[in-house]
C-alpha cells in the first residue's frame, strides 16, 4: 500500500471572518449583492486590512455590507469579501474601510428586487499600493454552469466549472437543499425544505420559472432526475416519503412511504429503481417507480449517509457517519459482501465510473482513494476541511469538493492530484451539482 504526497487544497488569502450562519428570510422587496475578490497572477504584493464594506449610492450615501474577509491580499483563489441585502436602486460603486483611509472603487451596478448581483474585484497588476477595479462577471454558458445551494441565505450560487469562479447567485425560497439538473430541457430543480416545494429554474438565465407544491411537512431534502428524465424524485425527510414528480406537468404523480427520515437518493443506472437512504430507521428502501412501491428494505449501520454503485452496478457501497466501516452490498440481492474500514466519521462518498475508484471523505479532512478490486486504500489527500459532497466534471476530469466549515468549494485534477482552484460560497452550503457531471 502506497500513500502519496498530501495535496494542499486550502489556499489562504487574508482571513475569513468567523461568522455564524444567521438565518434570514427569503428576499421580498430587497435585492442582494455578492462582492468577490478574483485570484491574482502575482505571487507577491501589498496587503490591506479592511474593517468594513459599503455600497455607495450616487449621492454618496453609504449602505453597509456584511464583511466576510478582513484582508485583501494576493490570492490563488476567488474569495468572498462582503455580501448584503440592498434596496432596489442604481449604485455608483463600493467602498472598503481601512485603518488609513477609505478605498473607493467606482463601478456602477443596479440592484433589483428578489434578484442577486455579483461583482468581481481585481487588483491592478504591479501596483505599488492596493488598487482595485470592479466588473460584472461574464455570463456563464449553460454547458459550464454549475450550482451550490445555501440554506442560510436562501440562495443558489452559480459557478463556472471551468474558471472555478462564482459568476451569479439565484435567490430562492426558504432553505434550499437538494438540486438536480435536466440539461436537455435546460431546467434545474431545487428542493425548498422549509416551503415544502420544488422550485424550477432556467439553467441559461437563472430565473425561477415555477414551483411544484408538495404536502405540508414534507421537508424535501435531496432530488434526483430519473435516467429517462421523465421523473424528478424527492426524498421527503419530514413525512418519511418520496415523491415521484412529472417535471413537465409540474405535478406529483405518486408518493411512496419509505423508512424514517429519508435524506439521500441514488438512481440505479441499470434499472429504473432507486435507493432511498433512511437516517433515523437505519435502512435502505428500494423503490420501483413503475410499481410505485417499495420492493425491498435492507437494514444498515446506524444512520446511513448515502450510497454509491460501482461501474458495473453490481456492488452498492453504503457509508454511515457513525460507523468506521463502509458496507458493501451485492446488487440486486442486497446481501452483505464485506465491510471495509474507512475511518471514523465518513462525510462523503463518490465512485468515479470511468476508473471505478472509490473516494471516501472523513471528518478530519482526508479523502482516501480505494482500489475497486482489493478495496484497499491506494492514495489519500488532505482537502483542507471536512468534505460533505463530491462531484466529478466529466469534461475536464476534475473532482469538486464542498467544505461547509470553510464555506468553500475546492477542485482537484484527478489524474495528477494537483489543486485546480477553489472559491467561496455561502454561509451554509449543502449540495453542489455540475452540468456534465460524471455519474
Amino acid at each position: 500500500m502506497r500513500f502519496y504526497t498530501v495535496v494542499p487544497l486550502a489556499l489562504a488569502a487574508g482571513c475569513a471572518m468567523t461568522r455564524g450562519a444567521t438565518a434570514v428570510a427569503p428576499l421580498e422587496t430587497e435585492g442582494e449583492l455578492y462582492l468577490y475578490l478574483l485570484p491574482s497572477p502575482e505571487t507577491a504584493g501589498p496587503g490591506l486590512r479592511i474593517s468594513g464594506a459599503t455600497a455607495l449610492l450616487a449621492d454618496g450615501t453609504a449602505v453597509p455590507l456584511a464583511l466576510e474577509l478582513d484582508a485583501i491580499e494576493i490570492s490563488a483563489r476567488q474569495r468572498l469579501v462582503a455580501r448584503g441585502r440592498l434596496a432596489p436602486h442604481q449604485y455608483a460603486g463600493i467602498e472598503l474601510q481601512t485603518a488609513k483611509q477609505p478605498l473607493r472603487v467606482d463601478a456602477p451596478f443596479s440592484i433589483d428586487a428578489r434578484r442577486a448581483t455579483v461583482l468581481w474585484l481585481a487588483q491592478r497588476p504591479q501596483a505599488q499600493a492596493i488598487s482595485l477595479t470592479a466588473t460584472t462577471p461574464p455570463k456563464t454558458v449553460p454547458a459550464l454552469s454549475s450550482f451550490c445551494t445555501d440554506g442560510a441565505s436562501h440562495d443558489v450560487v452559480v459557478f463556472d466549472k471551468h474558471l472555478r469562479s462564482v459568476t451569479a447567485a439565484m435567490p430562492t425560497g426558504r432553505s434550499p437543499w437538494g438540486i438536480t439538473l435536466d440539461p436537455v430541457q435546460g431546467r434545474g430543480y431545487v428542493a425548498l425544505a422549509d416551503d415544502d416545494q420544488i422550485a424550477i429554474f432556467d439553467i441559461a438565465n437563472g430565473r425561477e420559472l415555477s414551483r411544484i407544491r408538495l404536502s405540508p411537512g414534507d421537508s424535501p431534502r435531496e432530488l434526483i432526475t430519473s435516467t429517462d428524465r421523465r421523473m424528478v424524485i424527492s426524498a421527503n425527510a419530514g413525512s418519511n416519503t418520496v415523491s415521484l414528480i412529472d417535471p413537465l406537468a409540474m405535478t406529483e404523480i405518486a408518493r411512496v412511504q419509505v423508512g424514517e427520515q429519508p435524506i439521500s437518493l441514488l438512481q440505479d443506472r441499470n434499472t429504473a429503481r432507486f435507493y432511498v437512504f433512511n437516517a433515523r430507521s437505519s435502512s435502505i428502501s428500494v423503490v420501483d417507480p413503475a410499481q410505485r412501491k417499495v420492493v425491498a428494505t435492507v437494514q444498515t449501520e446506524n444512520s446511513p449517509l448515502r450510497g454509491q454503485l460501482d461501474r458495473a452496478g453490481t456492488r452498492l457501497y453504503v457509508a454511515s457517519s457513525q460507523a468506521s466501516y463502509l458496507t458493501v452490498y451485492s446488487v440486486p440481492a442486497l446481501s452483505v459482501l464485506q465491510r471495509v474500514y474507512v475511518g471514523v466519521g465518513t462525510t462523503a462518498l463518490k465512485v468515479d465510473p470511468d476508473t471505478d475508484f472509490l473516494y471516501v471523505a472523513t471528518s478530519d479532512g482526508r479523502v482516501s482513494v480505494f482500489d475497486p478490486f482489493s478495496l484497499l486504500p491506494l492514495d489519500y489527500f488532505d482537502a483542507g476541511g471536512a468534505v460533505t459532497w463530491m462531484a466529478i466534471d466529466g469534461a475536464e476530469n476534475v473532482l469538486f469538493m464542498l467544505m461547509p466549515e470553510q464555506r468553500s468549494v475546492a477542485a482537484m485534477q484527478l489524474t495528477t492530484r494537483a489543486a485546480a482552484g477553489a472559491f467561496d460560497v455561502g454561509p451554509q452550503p449543502r449540495v453542489l451539482v455540475l452540468t456534465g457531471e460524471r455519474n
